[in-house]
């Protein structure tokens, strides 16, 4: 029957059929496919870098208070970048007089520095955690040799204190 249907189908059209395009046909035709570019301008706004971490936390009043508590028994300054923590939008945020209209009110991340204390989202330098974690950065190096150097000094004053290397975003914020 499926026999019968198809000479019919190719004796009652006038119009030529094209045989089907089989797998294998199209797997003799030559194909070319160029490589897109290897876009490397991402990689180039990241750099790695080794975060000494004082302690980590959800409870950014107790973090502060031991930040401020670590700066003072270790000389280490502290720099809010001037941050406070919005307790409304439960974030880290610019304030709101800042010279930096685009980031009032809004998180801006610490991105170097190895002379000064902050606070920031853990999320930054470790991909695991979540948004609502936060530590203490005693420093972000360029090298896992000057964080260890730091190391022992701060966990004098922060036991739970450890480096952890990091893919930092150095590119344009703006």
């Amino acid at each position: 029957m499926v026999c019968f249907t198809l000479l019919l189908a190719a004796c009652g059209n006038s119009t030529t059929v094209q045989p089907a395009i089989s797998q294998a046909d199209t797997a003799q035709k030559p194909t070319t496919v160029k490589a897109e570019p290897t876009d490397t301008t991402a990689d180039l706004e990241y750099s790695t870098r080794f975060v000494l971490i004082a302690d980590t936390g959800t409870d950014y009043a107790a973090l502060d208070r031991q930040m401020y508590r670590l700066g003072h028994n270790t000389g280490i300054k502290v720099d809010t970048l001037n941050r406070y923590y919005d307790k409304a939008k439960k974030d880290i945020v610019v304030a709101e007089n800042d010279d930096d209209e685009m980031y009032r009110g809004e998180y801006f991340p610490r991105r170097d520095g190895d002379d000064y204390l902050s606070i920031e989202h853990t999320s930054l330098f470790d991909t695991a955690a979540k948004q609502a974690n936060l530590c203490i950065v005693a420093g972000l190096f360029e090298s896992r040799k000057s964080a260890d150097s730091l190391l022992p000094f701060i966990k004098r004053n922060a036991t739970r204190a450890f480096v952890i290397q990091a893919r930092v975003y150095e590119g344009c914020m703006h």
